[in-house]
């Protein structure tokens, strides 16, 4: 390894943590046991096959990675981990093949000099790094360029590679992609117009919702005509339908005398001596911001706490402890440190030690076991029978869904996708749960990929022909209306004399603004500053509603001379904004065109 490499590898480390502290381009690595019944490989990318082995490791460590953070990862965020990792190594693979194409490498010095100018966040309040309180880059580039610590840390070698291979070529990749922006005087020349133009201007709405189609009017063959000459838009993928019980996982009065007896059981370690009141909170509060201050609150006053918590808190003796009190928050014990009065307020300074209050294993497991019981009876009887010698229960549907979707009514269940779409059609799941609720499901029925039958569509195409046909009517009244007021000085009023429509006039606007009862950014905007003053548009679709527009009165635009400062100065911002987006739309079009194979929603369905 060359030896000035070997040097900046530590430095290199940090390198990799932060890749582009500027925020350009990020590749992440993560790493989960996949379903590998179902292929060899995690899919192939332009050809090259991506190791589901792997493949998995990247997963399980992103979700090791998530694990270790300190928050609260919800369970749909740990099922999208697969497919995000999958991006991550999408990007990666097509990168990595234009970095050798384009034989994109940086020397040893570049690498340092990026470091230098790019610490890692955090690195400048480490007094280590420090000199009179302020970040000594020499400090910092004098620890990570030392061989020992080098040394200490094998896998720098990896990460030594990775930034030659990847992280400074993707720097340089964007250093040249920004250098080929341009901006020619023409679309300088429209930018400018179009930021500078402003109206005044009438108009007629026509909105759809005055025109909506009875479905009766939609007869059956009217239906299979559009059946027919449509079949590919009606082209699904396999969806399933589950009928399925819900046993929520609540809190009982058992587990709420649990929690009580726990923390009487901490007051009286206090009483007795054995224990403090801090020590105990900073061991045993799960109010984990203020157990690491021994259960200290502060001061506070009244109003500034919950009802019941503020109650027993101005209740209690200075140095006396609580009983344990109830709030929706959990049960808590309080102690009150001192009391007095500020500006004529009664203020104390408490303590608490916090249970949460949450399901006990006693009460989860009595949860199995009726969801248990449940499908023994319905293995024996079917499963809307079963349903039936359980008064209290309620049977649900989830409608269709299609694989690796979010199922409707249940969310994510872990085992539920690989149950939905592997079993046969009647069969009874095993006891799924996740952290609300226990599930016994019922695959009720499968709709094979394909074109979708007509009876099953059915429904979908009466509402394409209802908004079809409402759309034509919507336009053919407008179209009317057009007719009506051609000869017309004013339309603005036009709404006192047809309740179907409505119409106004705009303030003084440019293109990209909002305009009340026409919108953000719209057509109608764009075709009044486009229309001569005093005249009238023709009929504008715009979502399903139609307007007719009047432009009253046009800004006047000065031309733009091309060798004028201003010019000058629009161009650099032309360039700048352009600049901001390039990197996004050069790896959109890349990935368009690649040939990318993907088995991750079918390994990982849950």
């Amino acid at each position: 390894m060359i030896s000035k490499m070997r040097e900046t590898a530590p430095i290199i480390m940090l390198i990799i943590l932060v890749a582009f502290v500027g925020g350009t381009i990020f590749l992440d690595w993560g790493m989960n046991v996949g379903d590998r019944s179902v292929a060899t490989v995690a899919g192939k990318i332009n050809g090259q096959e991506v190791s589901l082995h792997l493949f998995d490791r990247m997963v399980n460590m992103e979700r090791q990675r998530l694990n270790e953070s300190g928050q609260d990862i919800p369970p749909q965020q740990y099922r999208m981990i697969p497919q995000q990792v999958w991006e991550q190594e999408v990007q990666r693979v097509l990168l990595t093949d234009v970095f050798e194409k384009m034989r994109l490498e940086a020397t040893p010095t570049e690498l340092l000099e990026y470091v230098k100018r790019n610490p890692l966040p955090g690195m400048e309040e480490e007094p280590a790094f420090q000199t009179d309180g302020v970040f000594d880059t020499a400090k910092y580039v004098q620890f990570l360029s030392n061989p020992q610590n080098y040394n200490m840390y094998p896998f720098l070698r990896e990460i030594e590679r990775h930034t030659r291979d990847v992280v400074a070529p993707a720097q340089k990749l964007e250093t040249l992609l920004r250098a080929s922006v341009f901006a020619s005087p023409s679309e300088v020349k429209y930018n400018h117009r179009t930021q500078q133009e402003q109206g005044v201007f009438e108009y007629i709405k026509v909105g759809k919702n005055n025109f909506r189609v009875d479905e009766n009017a939609i007869d059956e063959e009217m239906l299979k005509d559009y059946y027919r000459a449509n079949r590919s838009s009606f082209e699904r993928e396999e969806k399933a339908n589950l009928l399925f019980v819900k046993f929520p996982i609540e809190v009982t009065e058992f587990d709420k005398s649990v929690y009580r007896a726990e923390l009487e059981d901490i007051k009286q370690l206090i009483e007795s001596g054995e224990r403090t009141f801090k020590d105990l909170a900073q061991g045993e509060s799960d109010d984990r911001g203020s157990a690491e201050k021994g259960g200290d609150l502060g001061w506070f006053g009244r109003n500034a706490m919950v009802p019941e918590f503020e109650e027993v808190a101005f209740s209690l003796e200075v140095g006396e402890i609580s009983d344990p009190v109830e709030t929706n928050f959990g049960f808590h014990l309080i102690k009150v440190e001192e009391r007095e009065e500020r500006d004529g307020e009664e203020q104390v300074r408490a303590r608490h030690i916090l249970r949460f209050i949450e399901p006990t294993l006693e009460t989860i497991e009595s949860i199995r076991g009726k969801a248990d019981s449940l499908r023994e009876v319905a293995l024996e009887k079917g499963f809307l029978e079963a349903a039936k010698q359980f008064p209290s229960i309620r049977v649900d549907s989830t409608g269709t869904f299609t694989e690796g979707g979010m199922i409707p009514r249940i969310g994510y269940v872990p085992g539920l996708q690989r149950f939905a779409f592997d079993e046969e059609v009647g069969s009874i799941s095993e006891r799924l749960e996740n952290e609300d609720a226990i599930f016994v499901v019922n695959l009720k029925e499968k709709l094979s990929s394909g074109v979708q039958p007509f009876e099953v569509v059915r429904s979908e195409i009466v509402s394409e022909i209802r908004d079809s046909l409402t759309v034509a009517n919507t336009a053919q009244y407008a179209q009317s209306v057009l007719e009506n007021i051609s000869g017309a000085e004013s339309i603005a009023d036009y709404q006192e004399n047809d309740s179907l429509v409505s119409s106004g006039i705009s303030d003084t606007v440019g293109r990209n603004d909002f305009i009340p009862n026409v919108g953000f950014n719209s057509k109608v905007a764009h075709v009044a500053l486009s229309t001569e003053p005093g005249s009238l548009s023709d009929v504008i679709e715009q979502e399903g509603d139609h307007f007719i527009v009047r432009t009253n009165w046009l800004s006047e635009t000065a031309p733009l001379d091309t060798d004028s400062p201003l010019f000058a100065a629009q161009r650099r911002n032309l360039i700048s904004q352009n600049k901001e987006n390039i990197y996004g739309k050069w790896y959109i079009d890349r990935k368009s065109n690649a040939r990318i194979e993907s088995n991750v929603d079918r390994i990982y369905r849950d």
